[in-house]
């Protein structure tokens, strides 16, 4: 997506650092506002600022998931907060008032991943850049991955996923990856991608992306996540799955996981404003049991038993697993996890 910043807010504390100045070199014409922190600049809310920011807290964090529903154990590597890529459902759009950030001590980040999981030895890790960022995208402005595959794929008993919806991976071709990352893209068809998922590209890019990464000895995954309930949804949803496995071998496929459409109640009027062609509020939802609103169980089900059926059939044997859902869903459709 063409994009550029109108101002560039740079923390005095990561001014010096690579990724500061690759930011800097990357929009030169771009005005540059040097603070001591960001979080008391109160002059501009402005979403399209980009801010350069220390990150004080825990790189590391266990993934949040959503309460009274089953967690898949992984982790998450907070990088910065943002994306362009303008999906309907994206619950980012509660922070749309607050500038995209990057956190720039990416030398803290490492140190911090070697002392943590250096400590956990006996266990194994899934760890991911894509909770609060479209990884790829992100990387359009900080380039930080080129730094993260060849560390965090150092440390033995790590595996790390590289998320996103984009096609933009070449940087990532040649690095040592030890076979130790997986970059796995979300997926939708294209009849959903075409209003949903407006600023990202389509179902072939994706999975033309894919093949390449497998090509560099890259495993690969993929997340139906939303699922969207609609009218010839089976049909679509089956031809995504064979495109999938008509693009990439399903020994080189690390997992692939199935999350039906959720969200908060407060995300609803903003989609519906800020996207009036969607009909994603006015499906059959209730509340579930985290208070977000999500399809009838009933629903949810039948999404899930037909994906699931239709990738066992394609690919025997490769790891399906639920997000977001208990262990009596995963039970009743036959998704048999990780």
């Amino acid at each position: 997506m063409p994009w550029k910043p109108r101002k560039i807010l740079i923390e005095a504390a990561v001014a010096a650092t690579d990724t500061a100045g690759a930011i800097r070199r990357r929009w030169p014409e771009v005005p540059n506002v040097d603070l001591e922190r960001i979080k008391s600049f109160a002059g501009d809310l402005d979403p399209r600022a980009l801010a350069v920011a220390k990150q004080r807290g825990r790189f590391i964090k266990k993934c949040p998931g959503t309460s009274r529903y089953t967690c898949c154990d992984y982790y998450i590597l907070n990088l910065g907060i943002g994306c362009r890529l303008e999906c309907s459902y994206c619950y980012l759009q509660h922070y749309m008032n607050t500038p995209f950030t990057v956190f720039a001590n990416i030398d803290d980040l490492l140190a911090e991943a070697r002392e943590y999981f250096g400590e956990r030895g006996d266990r194994h890790f899934r760890v991911g850049s894509g909770q609060f960022i479209d990884s790829l995208d992100f990387d359009e402005l900080a380039n930080v991955h080129s730094r993260l595959v060849p560390a965090l794929t150092a440390l033995p008993n790590v595996t790390f996923e590289i998320k996103t919806k984009t096609d933009r991976l070449d940087h990532l071709l040649d690095l040592d990856h030890r076979g130790r990352a997986v970059i796995s893209w979300s997926v939708n068809p294209d009849i959903i991608a075409e209003v949903e998922e407006g600023g990202a590209p389509r179902l072939a890019p994706r999975l033309a992306a894919a093949s390449r990464a497998v090509a560099a000895g890259y495993r690969v995954g993929f997340h139906f996540d939303p699922l969207i309930h609609f009218d010839g949804w089976e049909q679509e949803y089956e031809r995504t799955v064979a495109a999938i496995f008509a693009s990439v071998p399903a020994d080189q496929v690390a997992w692939i996981s199935l999350g039906a459409l959720r969200y908060n109640p407060a995300l609803k009027p903003i989609m519906e404003d800020r996207f009036p062609r969607s009909r994603l509020t006015t499906g059959e939802l209730n509340k579930g049991l985290d208070g977000k609103y999500r399809y009838f169980i009933t629903i949810r089900r039948q999404l899930f038993s037909r994906l699931n059926a239709a990738i066992q059939n394609a690919a025997p044997g490769v790891p399906v697993y639920l997000c977001m859902e208990g262990r009596a869903m995963a039970a009743s459709t036959g998704v048999s996890g990780l």
